[in-house]
């Protein structure tokens, strides 16, 4: 059945033929329980909520280039994706980064693999919270993206984050600390929020361009949580780091 349904003709496409149309859906269901499907976990918004497993079939991983090394696509069953949910494959964070589509028998989506884990207080809570993040580079704030792979010390570059109560409330001044290094650790300040470019309806993702800042004092340099206490009115509470 695997191997057929890479040679179905589509009955979906002409719409009359509703036998084919349930073993092409059959068909597929097959496909993503077999070897080549992968078992996901599904997050939302926010790593912390609860999962829920899912089977998917992974394409891309395998590619020509640097720039597109960091970006896949997924195939699930239709209803299961939604843009700006976390996912977990292989133990490692990827965003959807797209729209879901869907040919009436499956639906397909763009990932875009999370680079480094951005830790920054909700200036509600003055709880530190941890969003997986994508980031590239950009081009003197223009936005045009160069790779999606992290180049840490650019000048300028663009984060990507889940739309959410707690992401809406970030705007321009809010600080954060980009760098794997333990020492000689980058801050970065926002610039420029765009909210609407990356929205589908209530959902989607919001997209922050950040600049280089001078590290201050009160940056927290062993967590990597910035020093917002200007933006917060008073001094920020180191508080317990979501996981």
């Amino acid at each position: 059945m695997s191997q057929d349904w890479y040679m179905m003709e589509s009955s979906h496409l002409s719409g009359f033929e509703e036998d084919d149309f349930n073993v092409d859906k059959g068909g597929f269901s097959e496909l993503v329980e077999s070897f080549i499907g992968s078992d996901i976990q599904i997050y939302g918004d926010c790593i912390t909520n609860t999962p829920v497993s899912k089977r998917a079939i992974i394409q891309g991983a395998t590619r020509d280039t640097v720039e597109l090394s960091d970006e896949r696509h997924i195939l699930c069953s239709i209803g299961t994706l939604t843009c700006g949910q976390y996912i977990k494959i292989d133990n490692q964070w990827w965003l959807v980064a797209s729209m879901p589509s869907n040919n009436r028998v499956y639906e397909k989506a763009v990932l875009w693999y999370c680079q480094y884990t951005l830790k920054f207080t909700d200036l509600s809570t003055k709880t530190v919270v941890q969003y997986p993040i994508p980031t590239e580079s950009v081009t003197n704030g223009s936005g045009e993206k160069s790779t999606r792979y992290i180049t840490l010390g650019a000048t300028e570059r663009a984060i990507y984050l889940p739309y959410n109560s707690i992401t809406a409330k970030i705007n321009n001044g809010y600080r954060f600390l980009i760098d794997r290094r333990s020492t000689d650790v980058k801050a970065y300040k926002v610039t420029n929020v765009d909210t609407t470019s990356f929205m589908w309806g209530s959902i989607g993702l919001i997209r922050l361009v950040c600049e280089e800042d001078p590290l201050r004092g009160a940056d927290n340099v062993s967590t990597k949580v910035a020093d917002n206490s200007a933006l917060s009115g008073g001094g920020d509470t180191e508080g317990e780091v979501w996981t």
